[in-house]
């Protein structure tokens, strides 16, 4: 969270889709540094979790970011989702947060999806890209590794389960869309 934080309020980042937010840390912290930058309708984020999704919304509203952040019951790898992030942003995304299924197939999808619906040199940041997290996957598949190793192009922090000076054992990927 902290490596994107930096890149989104260092960048001026003012339009960003979260595919998934569950409890919503993270969705709370996107408002907070939208609403510090004041951009607001800046975070679209989702979640197929109808339960968190209502817990996400009521911390949204407790924390005053009602302007600056939507969040939505729906599967971030449906065009559909596209659509109405596209909508609430009034355009493109500059940056995408896939923090979702874990699963192989999904997050396969959510990278062809939205790295065609980033604004030119937009971000894809992926949670959960160590070897460590491959047990995410409940299909046995490969999760996010497999996915953004075969999807290509992306720089992966703490793939391997070894601590370094960024001490997420779970793993980061950021991957640039061509502009």
């Amino acid at each position: 969270m902290s490596a994107m934080l930096g890149f989104v309020e260092g960048n001026g980042i003012g339009a960003i889709v979260q595919c998934g937010h569950y409890s919503g840390y993270s969705t709370l912290m996107l408002g907070w540094a939208l609403r510090r930058m004041g951009f607001k309708r800046g975070l679209f984020s989702m979640d197929i979790n109808a339960k968190m999704t209502d817990f996400t919304r009521r911390w949204v509203q407790k924390a005053g970011l009602e302007e600056y952040v939507h969040c939505e019951i729906s599967d971030s790898s449906e065009r559909k989702a596209a659509l109405s992030a596209y909508e609430y942003l009034e355009g493109p995304p500059q940056m995408v947060f896939v923090d979702s299924s874990h699963q192989y197939a999904h997050t396969l999808a959510e990278l062809k999806l939205w790295s065609a619906e980033l604004e030119p040199g937009g971000l894809i940041f992926l949670h959960d890209v160590g070897e460590m997290s491959v047990k995410y996957d409940t299909t046995g598949q490969g999760g996010v590794l497999r996915a953004v190793e075969e999807f290509g192009g992306a720089c992966l922090i703490n793939r391997k389960e070894e601590w370094q000076v960024y001490q997420d054992g779970n793993g980061l990927g950021i991957l640039q869309v061509g502009g």
